[in-house]
């Protein structure tokens, strides 16, 4: 019997704070939720009524619903509107950029949606702020200097290993962003996708050619990846929506490569998006390159010089939400975020 209503009074104290949070009120998939922590049986959340017998997962002990919570199951029986694909719709149209995307909790971050089911990338939602940095270049723990195959005997002996782990680096880019990215899912299946920032926002692999532009670098053909233009996207939506990217330091990575070149100098950048030096935490919308990771380049008396960068940034992942999970609590707005589950 003591533990019997040890258990009780756990069900009731988690139900008891989500109605605090929630105007007295929840919904039978939050009460389910809650149900699954502590019984092995039970139902759906359409199926639930006071009169089921639960039975608990440590004990065996049967306690009926009714026990443990009486109050009104009609809202939030897996009706469709519950599904997160149909609540959270973005209103470009919105007067202000809080109205335009529905501010979303997912896996304990706040989140804002950067795409909703209309668009044919799928819902997916980002952080309002960076998760940490991401070193890249010759920080780069992922890559070793034997990862770059450098075929030409053209400069080969003066190539140093920082350039060679830069250059490596800098393919593995996209890659290395996008898997990055995967640690911060939640382990439930609320998302089935992740990826950074700037990436293909239909979740396509890294294949882009090698670079292949001018005669006066052909040394290089074949042995770095072609720049692109993938993060336009997530960089004009961010714009449409007016969501403000806050960052720590200057930069934030965009999954996305450039490449310059001129009669001198040749460097393969990752893209980035900076911040504005005259107005703190106010973001230029545009694909910037900064601080390429390696460079190759010609001395005054023809001879090729080579050098690499180090630089580590604000990393934004991206979320695909799947398409059963659901809004389990919160009305949308930056003070009380949606919750989602499942």
């Amino acid at each position: 019997m003591t533990e019997i209503a040890k258990i009780k009074e756990e069900v009731q104290t988690e139900i008891l704070a989500v109605q605090a949070e929630n105007d007295g009120k929840i919904t039978t998939t939050q009460l389910k939720i809650i149900l699954d922590k502590y019984f092995s049986n039970v139902p759906n959340d359409n199926q639930l009524n006071e009169e089921i017998e639960l039975i608990t997962t440590e004990g065996n002990y049967k306690i009926k619903l009714s026990d443990i919570f009486k109050g009104s199951l009609s809202e939030g029986n897996g009706n469709t509107e519950d599904l997160a694909i149909n609540r959270l719709k973005i209103n470009s149209s919105a007067p202000t950029e809080a109205e335009r995307s529905p501010y979303v909790n997912y896996n304990g971050r706040t989140c804002r949606v950067l795409y909703d089911n209309s668009s044919s990338y799928g819902l997916q939602i980002i952080p309002t702020k960076s998760v940490g940095t991401v070193p890249l270049g010759t920080g780069d723990t992922t890559v070793s200097a034997s990862d770059f195959k450098y075929t030409s005997s053209d400069g080969a002996d003066v190539m140093d290993a920082n350039f060679k782990k830069a250059a490596a680096s800098y393919n593995k880019a996209v890659d290395t962003l996008n898997n990055k990215a995967k640690e911060y899912m939640d382990k439930q299946g609320i998302s089935n996708k992740a990826r950074c920032l700037g990436s293909s926002a239909k979740f396509e692999n890294d294949t882009e050619e090698m670079y292949a532009t001018s005669s006066i670098w052909s040394q290089w053909r074949g042995l770095f990846k072609e720049g692109d233009e993938k993060c336009d996207n997530d960089v004009k939506q961010l714009e449409n929506l007016g969501i403000k990217i806050e960052t720590s330091n200057s930069y934030v990575w965009l999954a996305s490569r450039s490449v310059y070149n001129d009669t001198s100098n040749l460097g393969f950048y990752v893209d980035v998006i900076p911040r504005k030096s005259d107005t703190l935490g106010e973001v230029i919308f545009d694909a910037f390159s900064a601080h390429g990771l390696c460079h190759p380049g010609i001395n005054y008396d023809g001879t090729i010089f080579y050098y690499s960068n180090d630089p580590e940034y604000d990393f934004y992942p991206v979320f695909a939400i799947s398409d059963n999970a659901k809004i389990i609590g919160g009305e949308g707005t930056a003070e009380n975020p949606y919750v989602l589950g499942l």
